[in-house]
This record gives structure tokens, sequence and C-alpha cells, in this order.
């Protein structure tokens, strides 16, 4: 958000990590399957008064809230357009789309309001998923733990180092093919993404009987993340976190698909890399876990309660879901 907007709420100070959030989005993307057929659904819900959409769904009542003060916030900065950001440490997301050569149509309220919500939505929900998949399955596996801190140590020798470059972790090739195999795992958007071919017909190949299917124009099509990832003719063994297949193979890459591709890559690709990379050695750089400790850790990170399907997609919420009376990937730290 501080990236994004310029400000921020402060979760992570909050009791629990204030958890509202989160689990405010994570509701409501339980109906985008829903939504997706009768959007007149969520139009109705930003009309309600907000004591009745308080009583109707407490979560989707937070939803707007946050949509009302990105609102304001836009139509503040749309106001003063030359604003010269002296309370801000960088220009925001709607400063730099306002002062851009897009079109006057692309710089509605509405229009950015929509944007800021999908950036902080998506890199919110999603990134940290990949995290806690990432988390979850290095310490559930020590030999590729012991692989990560070594290589970790050899790049960063003080473990108290306030600031680790980001040239310096790019430039690490196991944190990368862990964060590639933590990003497969945890799907990106598990719904499916339709796609439109304007004018020209497309041909599918079934793989099992040679048939060719044509696909006129216009005609939408989707797929989830979930039957890539998971294909065994693409990703042997595809349930088992398997961070060398990356190393062995580069040319993966053109089958992740969790933040897309193309003209429809999700544009804060980048920026999510970049969060995980710096967390995932910032962590493991201090910690270990109980099989796997190096000379100059601070202590150890312990599993609690947390077993593989805590982390194993079994819906679609338009993120991954899993089980329900999950608890989510529970850790002790220890000295």
């Amino acid at each position: 958000m501080q990236y994004a907007y310029g400000r921020s709420d402060h979760r992570l100070d909050q009791a629990e990590f204030g958890p509202e959030y989160h689990d405010a989005v994570l509701e409501a993307g339980k109906a985008a399957g829903l939504l997706k057929q009768m959007i007149w659904i969520f139009h109705l819900m930003q009309s309600l008064p907000e004591w009745l959409a308080v009583l109707l769904s407490p979560s989707f009542d937070l939803v707007l809230r946050i949509q009302r003060q990105i609102e304001q916030q836009i139509s503040q900065i749309k106001a003063q357009p030359r604003s010269t950001y002296s309370d801000l440490s960088h220009p925001t997301l709607f400063h730099e789309i306002l002062q851009s050569n897009l079109p006057e149509s692309d710089k509605s309220v509405n229009r950015l309001k929509d944007e800021a919500a999908i950036v902080v939505g998506a890199g919110t929900l999603t990134t940290s998923w990949a995290l806690s998949v990432a988390t979850y399955y290095l310490l559930a596996s020590p030999h590729k733990l012991r692989k990560l801190k070594t290589e970790l140590i050899s790049a960063i020798p003080d473990s108290n180092a306030p600031i680790i470059p980001l040239p310096v972790l790019e430039s690490l090739p196991y944190l990368a093919a862990v964060i590639q195999e933590a990003v497969r795992l945890s799907y990106g958007v598990a719904s499916r993404l339709q796609r439109v071919s304007p004018d020209k017909a497309m041909t599918f190949r079934d793989r099992t009987n040679g048939k060719d299917w044509i696909i006129p124009p216009n005609t939408p099509v989707g797929m989830t993340s979930v039957l890539i990832h998971q294909d065994e003719s693409i990703f042997p063994d595809a349930h088992s976190f398997v961070p060398e297949r990356w190393i062995d193979d580069p040319r993966l890459d053109r089958y992740l698909v969790s933040f897309s591709k193309g003209s429809r890559q999700f544009l804060g690709i980048n920026l999510a890399y970049a969060e995980m990379k710096i967390c995932l050695a910032a962590i493991f750089r201090r910690f270990g876990s109980e099989s796997v400790r190096m000379e100059g850790d601070e202590g150890v990170l312990e599993l609690f309660g947390t077993g593989v399907e805590d982390v194993e997609v079994v819906g679609d919420g338009f993120v991954p879901l899993v089980k329900e009376e999950s608890l989510g990937v529970r850790l002790k730290v220890r000295s």
C-alpha cells in the first residue's frame, strides 16, 4: 500500500497483524464465480447504505469502505494534479497515471479506483500465500532448507546487515528456484481468467487424439493455472516441492502462469518477486529449523499444527482455497 498509494494502514503493527482485510478479500473472492455471471449484484451492494451492507456482509462492507477511502484520495489528487508530493516519499500510482499520456477516459475516478483495488488486492493475498507455501515446504524439507541457507550465508556473511541489496539476491539461483516453485504451487489466481480473440479464430489440438477444435472469434476462453501447474507432462511429480527443476530446465518458465502471460501479465510481477526474495532471505538467513541450525542463527522455526493439507488447493475462491478448517501455516519460534 505504501508503494502504490503513498500511505499504509499499518496492519503489520496491529494485533494478529490485522487479518480483517485478508479475510474480507478472501470472502469476497468466494463470490467471484457468481459475480462473473451477475455483476449487477456487486453494483447493488455498492449502492446500499453502509448500515445495510454491514448487516448483509461485514467482510464485503470492509472492502467497500477501503474503496471509498481510495476514491476520496484519488479525488483529492485530481483536484491538485500538479502536486509536488511534499508529504510523500514518492509519487503514488495515481499521480503517475494522471500525469501520463493515457486518454482521459482511463483517468476517471472509477477506473483508478479499480486499478488500485487490483494492485493491492492481488499483491497482498497472492504474494503472502506464495511466501506461506515456501515457508511450509522449506521447514518440511530439511535438505532443501540447508541448500538455501548455505547459499544465503555465502552471499550474505553478516546476518545482521540492515539492508540486503536486491541485485545480490537476484544473483542467487537456488533462492530464485525456491520462489519459482512456491509461485507454481501457490498458483496466483485459481479461477479461470477468460480471454477473447476479437479478430481471429483459434485452433486447439487435442493431444490425446490429434483432433483440431476451431474456436470462433469473440468466444471467451478461460483456464485455471492449477491445470497447467499440475500437469505431469510439464512438471513431473507435480504435487511435490522441487526447486531443482527450475535450475535443471530454465525453459519451464514459459509454463509458469501465476502472473498470467503476454499483454495481460500482472504489472506487479517484478515488485512481487523482489518482496519474496527480500522476505525469504531475511528470514532464513537468520533462522533455521530444529534439524538445520547453522552458526550465527538467531533461532529456529518449527511447524506447529500444520501439514501439507494446509497448503494444498482444494477450491476456487478466485484465489486458491485450502480445506475449510485450516488455520493456515503456523510456526513456533524458538531461541
